[in-house]
């Protein structure tokens, strides 16, 4: 049986220009996005304001089925019922949640041959990649979120970095998901200036190859052959720069601190002899104590003075 994944890359897709004509659009009312898929404009309302609404059926709660049948799938077959008997019929989804789709949770285009396509596109968002992902392409938005990071969590001089290099690490990080995903061979490319352009951007090479979805694929002769394509792209190259920096700085600190010779131990001198043993005090009578007015018992001092 064929999953839904091998139905929606079997389906040869419409061009989206076909199916906004069909469905009575004008040209000027539809900003199309590649081939597959575009948004409709606002000012389509005004034009219809005038036209007889039509009827409305609200697919709600379903709980799915062991096979996935849920309210998508209801509400794709639901269209593609009414539509087989010759009604005029439009579909309108919500769009799926931000959680992740690889291999873990269902999407939101349906099922079998009740879905819409094209599928990968959809269930990203119709970008080619999440929300967080996106904010990342940004350039200004990396450094604003790298900045405010450092400004929450990070105390300047607790540590051997200034705020500044701390900043710039963490804006090199973020930043360079948008360069790896102008070198991957799918997408739309990368809106580099984004607020202030919408312009998407590639790089002219674009070795890296695109991750499949699913966990089983994943770990397929696809998905080992994509670990291989990143080590040597991305890998490799990284861990060679990483080397060659390292290398350059320690060469770059010899220079300036040059070794200092190393003391040589000096030899440890010789013991000392032990300090003569004095002669024992003789015996003395006690008279001579209490001739010289010694206390009792008689100090040491009194003892030599006596003998003395």
């Amino acid at each position: 049986m064929k999953s839904a994944l091998d139905i929606a890359h079997e389906t040869k897709l419409k061009p989206i220009a076909d199916v906004v004509k069909d469905a009575g659009i004008q040209a000027d009312e539809f900003e199309p996005f590649g081939q597959n898929r575009g948004k409709i404009k606002l000012s389509i309302l005004d034009r219809l304001a005038s036209a007889k609404n039509g009827k409305v059926i609200i697919v709600t709660a379903i709980t799915p089925t062991k096979a996935g049948e849920g309210k998508t799938t209801t509400s794709i077959s639901l269209t593609q019922g009414f539509g087989k008997i010759g009604k005029n019929v439009m579909l309108a989804l919500r769009e799926p949640s931000m959680g992740p789709v690889f291999g873990v949770k269902g999407g939101g285009t349906g099922g079998g041959y009740a879905q819409v396509a094209p599928m990968e596109e959809i269930n990203l968002h119709f970008n080619g990649d999440f929300h967080a992902v996106t904010a990342a392409h940004s350039l200004l938005a990396a450094a604003v979120v790298s900045f405010v990071v450092v400004l929450l969590f990070y105390r300047d001089g607790t540590g051997s970095l200034e705020w500044n290099k701390v900043w710039l690490f963490l804006f090199l990080c973020m930043a360079s998901h948008g360069v790896l995903d102008a070198l991957t061979k799918g997408g739309l490319g990368v809106a580099f200036f984004a607020p202030f352009s919408d312009k998407r951007y590639f790089f002219p090479e674009r070795p890296l190859a695109v991750s499949p979805l699913s966990i089983k694929q994943f770990l397929a002769p696809r998905g080992i052959a994509i670990l291989i394509n990143e080590m040597k792209w991305v890998w490799a190259p990284t861990l060679g720069i990483a080397a060659t920096v390292l290398t350059y700085r320690s060469w770059r600190r010899s220079k300036r601190f040059p070794a200092r010779p190393r003391a040589t131990a000096k030899p440890r001198p010789a013991p000392l002899p032990p300090p003569p043993r004095r002669a024992p005090l003789p015996s003395i009578e006690p008279s001579t104590f209490r001739r010289n007015r010694c206390p009792s018992p008689p100090s040491t001092a009194c003892r030599r003075r006596c003998a003395d």
